[in-house]
Order: C-alpha cells, then structure tokens, then sequence
C-alpha cells in the first residue's frame, strides 16, 4: 500500500501544479478584446480578485472615409477647388461670385452680405446664400493637389485680414478687398502661380473678374450643381 502511495505521489503532486499554473494565468489575464467588427472594438476587462466582467464599447471611424462630396454629386471637394456662380444672391456692383474652398473643406469668399466682408461658411451655408436656380460650378486648376492646397490654407488663414468688402485695383492690397481678388491672392501668396495666365503680379493695378477666373485656362470646369 505505501509503495502505491509513493507511486502515484509525482502524478499528484504535477496535476496539482498544473491547477495552480492555469488559475494563475486566468487571474493575471486581465483584459481580452474582440476582433474589430461594425467599426467598433470591445475591451472586456476582467476583475482577477472577483468574478465581476466589465465591457467597455468603443466606436472608430471608417479607415478609408475620403473628402466631403459637393451635394447632389459623388464629386469630392477638394482644397483650392473654385465655386463659381454667375449671379449673386445679394447687391454687389460686380457680377457674379467666386468662392474657394479651404484645407479645412470651408467655403472661404469675401462678400457684402458679411460684416467687415469675411465669408467663412460650411458647404451647407454657403448654398443657402443662393437661389435654387443658380447654377454653381466647380472649377479646378492644372496645378499640383499641394498647391491647390497650399492656395486653400491662404484663404483660410487670412481671411480675418479683410477688414472690408471694396472693389479697388490695388492687387496687393488684402485688407480691403472683394471675392475675385481674394481668390486671386489665394494662389499667388499660396503657391506663387497666377490663375488667369496672364503673368501678372500683385504689383499690377487692375481689377479682376470672376467671369475672368471662369474663362481662365489655368482651370477647367470639374462639376455643376444647384443648391437645394
């Protein structure tokens, strides 16, 4: 009998550490989480000195989400990208309007209908300021993406300069200024090109259109739509 006892002595003495092993293991196993599904993760969270189970949910964005799309198309804004319309929606001594949008998908203009002429609106609220029968069109230069987004950043970091809307001939002036002349400076101050390919400079004393921004060939038209 005692022969049988120091024999299956070792086979107890290994199951009992293997008990010991695993318990210890899921005690130390604090936290396990789940694959990712339906753009969520679940961090479950387990309690090694109690049998309480926490779970935590957590959302994450979509990896590939891409650029706002202009209403009513699957056309992508970009930055640098020009929103022209042939009217206004508001009294101005120049006809028609030309906006851009900024590295931050902002509609950057300046206009008459803003205090000190400083137009920063969403998509949404930049359509608002317009009929539903006024034709927008999106227009898009030859020039690199970086450049284009270089112009967008321009405009959205100097349109607080604006302290009026005028429409004078003073190219280099920024503090008083009206809608094609802003987007003109955009790209020379932002990436040195003259949209209308005409070499000019912001030493030049002229007036600049929005009809000559339109008929530019340093752009081409990429998109129309109405606002809703």
């Amino acid at each position: 009998m005692f022969k049988k006892v120091i024999f299956l002595l070792p086979f107890f003495l290994l199951f009992f550490s293997m008990a010991i092993f695993s318990s210890q293991a899921s005690a130390n196993s604090s936290t396990t989480q789940t694959p990712f599904q339906n753009n969520t993760f679940i961090l479950t969270t387990l309690d090694p000195n109690s049998t309480s189970v926490t779970q935590s949910t957590y959302e994450i964005a979509p990896y590939d989400i891409g650029n706002p799309l202009y209403p009513g198309t699957n056309i992508e804004m970009m930055p640098g990208d020009i929103i022209y319309s042939p009217k206004n929606s508001w009294d101005s001594i120049i006809v028609g309007h030309v906006a851009i949008v900024g590295d931050d998908f902002r509609i950057y203009h300046v206009t008459p209908a803003e205090p000190y002429g400083r137009g920063d609106d969403s998509i949404e609220n930049f359509l608002g300021r317009f009929n539903t029968n006024n034709k927008l069109t999106v227009l898009r230069t030859h020039y690199t993406s970086s450049q284009n987004t270089k112009a967008g950043k321009w405009a959205r970091n100097n349109i607080d300069n604006v302290d009026g809307y005028l429409f004078n001939i003073w190219l280099s002036n920024t503090q008083y200024n009206y809608c094609s002349k802003f987007v003109w400076q955009a790209f020379f101050y932002g990436t040195n090109k003259d949209i209308l390919g005409e070499d000019i400079d912001d030493n030049s004393i002229r007036y600049i259109l929005p009809s000559e921004i339109k008929a530019s060939d340093e752009l081409g038209s990429y998109t129309s739509f109405y606002p809703n």
